[in-house]
């Protein structure tokens, strides 16, 4: 009995290592699990995109990405597919193969990418010989040329306030230049006396394109017009001048033959006479503004003024400076600027045919810094991850001193911009800051 129930048990033992085995193989095999499958993708031409997968499994994983059939590179330890500068020809379906190394254990998960043009504005204002001041009762007419893939729809703003709104339809298929409209839309303003903003923008899958820009409407009636301008028997008006707008981003830059204001000003660097240069500067955000007359043709003296357009008589002086240097022939001034707030910039000391350059923008914060061990300098510095920034150098913080030492688009880590140089000795050899993008 002994021996029959040994036998027994032997055959039953065998039939349980059997059923385990087979058991701990399905184990072996299962799939990974996808936790979070590639997600659909439209982006700007040429521009950068990618796709990320996370997958879980008790074993090492590794990835192979495809478009379409076609693979694309070798497998390779990284969840995250990059795409850069992509074009018409990156659109399509792409899918990410997830392998369990040890047992060949596979699953799979797609995404589709589409391109599309990002939005462009040109502007023409029509019919003005001072495009941006009217009397009162008259319209301002302005023309938007205008470019951005399809569908996309055309805003309207004055003061903030919605004016009219267009949905444009596609013009051709998804991931073609045909997809590409382009065109004029035409309005009339008719705004109240004083000043105003008029924002026109264009937006579609992939970004958003505006303009901001000052308009003035003036008493039509004589009477009401000197009462507007305080009364005053022989108000200064101002020329109309070239007009600037104030963004985020590296500054912007220009030159001409200066010209007559036709009043003068008082500042704290002196009488800024009739034959000085001015011009608008509008101000579409908060913050610190430069401006600087660097590569003008002589000597200047640059006032930053502020307050109602139509009257030299009553402009604020804000800030003003004197060359820094005879021989640079540069005027630099910084000052607060308050958002979609105009101030005008005057420059004298130029003759009549002197050429005026103007460098303007908003001043790049300085980021953080610190010395870590083993001589490596490291900045940390937030910002939105939507901006485009560039981090630049000085050795001692001059005004031309800066260099760039890199630019990129988002921000890093969790939404910290991280830089490091290795192999510097001390804190006071190098400066960083950050200028912000667009």
């Amino acid at each position: 009995m002994f021996s029959m129930g040994n036998t027994v048990f032997k055959k039953w033992h065998g039939y349980l290592l059997a059923v385990l085995s087979f058991i701990c193989g399905l184990g072996a095999m299962a799939a990974p699990q996808i936790v979070t499958p590639p997600s659909n993708q439209t982006v700007a031409l040429g521009s950068n995109a990618t796709f990320n997968v996370v997958a879980t499994d008790v074993d090492r994983l590794s990835y192979q990405w495809f478009l379409g059939a076609t693979p694309l590179g070798p497998t390779s330890s990284s969840p995250s597919l990059t795409l850069t500068n992509v074009q018409f020809a990156n659109c399509g379906t792409y899918s990410v193969t997830v392998t369990v190394i040890r047992t060949g254990a596979k699953a799979s998960a797609s995404a589709t990418l589409s391109v599309m043009y990002p939005p462009d504005i040109v502007h023409v204002q029509d019919d003005e010989p001072c495009p941006h001041v009217v009397n009162f009762g008259d319209p301002i007419r302005v023309v938007t040329t205008h470019s951005a893939g399809g569908p996309y729809s055309i805003q309207w703003r004055l003061d903030g306030a919605l004016l009219s709104n267009w949905v444009v339809a596609a013009a051709g298929a998804p991931c073609t230049p045909a997809n590409q409209s382009s065109g004029d839309v035409e309005i009339n303003v008719f705004p109240t006396v004083g000043d105003h903003f008029l924002e026109v923008a264009v937006s579609n899958a992939v970004g958003r394109a505006t303009r901001l820009y000052a308009l003035q409407a003036v008493p039509s009636n004589p009477g009401l017009l000197g009462q507007f301008l305080a009364a005053s028997p022989t108000p200064g008006s101002l020329s109309c001048g070239p007009s600037f707008t104030l963004t985020r981003g590296l500054p912007g830059v220009y030159s001409q033959i200066s010209g007559g204001a036709g009043c003068d000003v008082a500042t704290t660097c002196g009488t800024m006479p009739q034959d000085s240069s001015w011009y608008r500067l509008v101000s579409l955000q908060s913050g610190t503004a430069t401006v600087s007359t660097e590569g003008s043709s002589s000597d200047t003296v640059l006032a930053i003024m502020h307050g109602p357009p139509i009257s030299c008589l009553t402009l604020t002086n804000v800030k003003c400076n004197r060359d820094v240097s005879g021989t640079i022939k540069q005027s630099r001034v910084q000052f607060p600027v308050a958002a979609s707030n105009i101030y005008f910039i005057a420059v004298s000391g130029l003759t009549f045919d002197g050429t005026v350059k103007l460098t303007y923008g908003y001043e790049p914060a300085i980021a953080s810094a610190s010395l870590k061990p083993g001589g490596v300098f490291e900045l940390r510095s937030t910002v939105a991850p939507s901006l485009t920034y560039s981090v630049q150098a000085s050795s001692n913080m001059a005004p031309n001193s800066w260099t760039t030492v890199f630019t990129a688009n988002a921000a890093t880590n969790n939404g910290i911009i991280v830089y490091r140089e290795a192999n510097i000795t001390s804190r006071r050899e190098r400066f960083f800051r950050l200028a912000p993008g667009p």
